[in-house]
């Protein structure tokens, strides 16, 4: 039976990583530049910026992170899902990294700063066991060994990474399997209770640690930030059905929202309902940049200059963000310039847009970290 001493040990299995480890996998100095991806696109003098340092999706669905980056900055999308990346410009730089298919940044910042928060309790450790997020399409790399680091409270423990399709997930699965085993094990001889929480859309990695749990006779928790039928494509029913399995065996679950709540827990299972994180390392970093943004990463602007308004997240057409543009354009919004910032299937139609309307300027994606920022200047936050 686990230990009831207070002292607990959170085992976090996902694809969650350290900001500064995302940074160095997928945002390289050696990587192609933005300017270097668009060589070959037509001119657009003046509409159209890049966030420097390369910056890095609840829509008519029961909540996700999907389409939005949650406005307010605490959070950001998946992932290390499966996904679809054809169709890119992007070309690998000699680092391995590759920018236009870097991962989404939603789900990394929620399950990061959900870890942090549980960190900062008395008596509670937490473990990461992490699948890198990197695949052929974002990584050139054939292959990242095990590796750990300690950041703000959190023991992270980043899964070998063999970066062939298929091979990938089998050791995704395994690796983690016998991490979590190992933890488990050893809060046992330490008398701790160990946590399994898995996030059930980062299948492989939550497929080992459910195993482990299973195995040990430990509590398993689904964390669950979207439906795996809304994120899974029809090529990728081996990763829904993983998913939905991982759903179904929960003891316990974290929710984005309620309404998932009554959709997913059939058998009415102990949850909790997460909507919102907030991010501490943002705070006494002030709301907005002083007046005139002389330093602001969305024009050289001064207290006459246009209002701007500002979306940050998924561009697929689905979430209604062709809407949004020509919507702002229809609507003829005095003084005002609408920032698009992302990446999605409405890239080039938002960028033909910017080139033939001074008052919208697509951005492209980067660096969450660059996305708060220009959220923290802009003037009004829209979430289509």
């Amino acid at each position: 039976m686990p230990a009831d001493n207070g002292l607990h040990n959170f085992i976090v299995a996902s694809s969650a990583i350290s900001p500064g480890y995302f940074r160095k996998l997928f945002a390289s100095k050696n990587r192609p530049r933005e300017d270097e991806r668009k060589k070959n696109r037509p001119e657009n003098p003046g509409r159209s910026i890049n966030l420097s340092e390369n910056m890095g999706e609840n829509k008519n669905r029961p909540g996700s992170l999907e389409g939005s980056e949650k406005q307010l900055g605490s959070m950001e999308k998946t992932e290390g899902r499966p996904e679809s990346l054809e169709g890119s410009e992007s070309q690998p730089g000699k680092s391995g990294a590759v920018r236009e298919d870097m991962p989404g940044q939603a789900v990394q910042k929620y399950v990061r700063l959900l870890m942090e928060g549980l960190a900062l309790q008395d008596g509670t450790r937490v473990t990461a066991i992490s699948g890198t997020p990197v695949n052929e399409k974002n990584h050139k790399g054939s292959f990242i060994p095990r590796k750990r680091e300690y950041k703000r409270g959190v023991s992270y423990v980043y899964l070998p990474v063999v970066n062939r399709h298929g091979i990938r997930d089998i050791i995704y699965v395994i690796t983690s399997f016998l991490e979590c085993l190992r933890y488990i094990k050893r809060d046992i001889s330490e008398g701790r209770d160990s946590i399994v929480v898995a996030d059930v859309l980062s299948a492989p990695v939550a497929m080992g640690a459910y195993l482990a749990a299973r195995l040990t006779g430990r509590p398993y928790t689904a964390l669950v930030t979207d439906l795996p039928e809304y994120v899974y494509a029809e090529n990728d029913k081996a990763y829904r059905t993983v998913s939905d399995m991982l759903i179904k065996s929960a003891v316990f679950y974290v929710f984005l929202t309620e309404q998932m709540n009554e959709k997913i827990n059939e058998h009415k299972r102990p949850y909790t309902v997460i909507e919102g994180i907030v991010d501490i390392t943002q705070k006494g970093s002030g709301d907005t940049l002083p007046t005139g943004r002389k330093d602001s990463k969305i024009g050289h602007l001064n207290e006459k200059d246009p209002k701007i308004c500002l979306y940050t997240g998924n561009l697929n057409r689905k979430y209604g963000v062709m809407t949004m543009a020509k919507g702002f354009l229809r609507a003829k919004v005095p003084n005002s310039v609408l920032y698009i910032c992302g990446k999605g299937d409405t890239r080039e139609a938002l960028e033909e847009l910017a080139k033939d309307h001074d008052n919208i300027v697509f951005c492209g994606e980067g660096l969450s970290e660059e996305a708060v920022r220009m959220q923290k200047e802009a003037d009004l936050l829209i979430n289509p």
